[in-house]
């Protein structure tokens, strides 16, 4: 019975043809395509990236798969699997760089023989992924972009009492020259930014003292602030902007901050 339950679950990770899907990562469409190599979960308000593939929705949470074709993950001769290297763990941290708010990892679905050619070559291959548009645009100005994060992030209402702080990130970023800094220097992505400076616009409102009931106590609005710098800052971890540490230690500040302010 066992046997047979893996052998069924050895199938379901060979690569197969599956209409209407591109490669993430070359964006081909007519190859057999594997879909455990690399999977993502994100909250169910975060919208999808085209190119993943959606496999459940529960309890706010959306879980999916990245299809990668046989050219960007070759099977094995010997079992038939998708064989993953270290290439494939770079391109998840570059997916998940590019799509704020979704956590990409490693599937279950991949070769367990030892392939140490494809190790040794896949530390040589280019860390890129190929536009599935053929008619590809100029990227816009970082403002704009900065801008339609935004708005995109106030739309899906990721971020808790986001509307007491979106008036100072649009104060922030009348500063043309620190927003493009930002995303062409510092290499933040537009949602990153806008994260970080809800985050900082949070903190600075929360340690004026004006949000608070009494000393050490927040009133309602100061509640909202705390969950606003909170859930920008969880953002910013999964954007790349900084550590889980970072956070945690940010947290800890902001709340003694709150304890000695009012």
């Amino acid at each position: 019975m066992f046997e047979a339950l893996r052998e069924g679950l050895i199938q379901s990770y060979k690569p197969k043809q599956m209409a209407g899907v591109r490669c993430a990562i070359c964006a081909s469409e007519h190859r057999p395509l594997s879909l455990h190599v690399l999977e993502y979960y994100s909250d169910s308000r975060v919208p999808t990236p085209p190119t993943f593939v959606t496999m459940s929705q529960s309890r706010g949470t959306s879980r999916g798969s990245i299809p990668i074709c046989t050219n960007c993950a070759a099977p094995c001769k010997k079992c038939g699997l998708p064989i993953s290297t270290p290439w494939h763990q770079k391109l998840g941290a570059l997916l998940q760089r590019r799509n704020p708010g979704v956590t990409v990892r490693t599937g279950q679905g991949y070769c367990r023989h030892v392939h140490p050619l494809s190790d040794l070559l896949s530390i040589f291959k280019p860390v890129k992924i190929e536009s599935s548009d053929a008619h590809r645009i100029t990227p816009a100005r970082a403002e704009d972009q900065v801008k339609k994060a935004l708005a995109s992030i106030e739309q899906a209402d990721l971020i808790p009492g986001f509307h007491l702080v979106k008036e100072g990130i649009r104060d922030q970023l009348k500063d043309r020259d620190r927003t493009r800094a930002s995303i062409e220097e510092d290499g933040l992505s537009p949602e990153g930014l806008v994260y970080l400076l809800a985050s900082n616009v949070a903190n600075a409102l929360l340690c004026s003292g004006q949000h608070h009931v009494y000393r050490g106590v927040l009133g309602i609005t100061g509640k909202e602030l705390l969950a606003a710098f909170t859930k920008s800052s969880e953002m910013m971890v999964q954007c790349g902007v900084h550590s889980q540490q970072d956070h945690e230690r940010e947290m800890q500040s902001l709340k003694r901050e709150i304890a000695e302010i009012g």
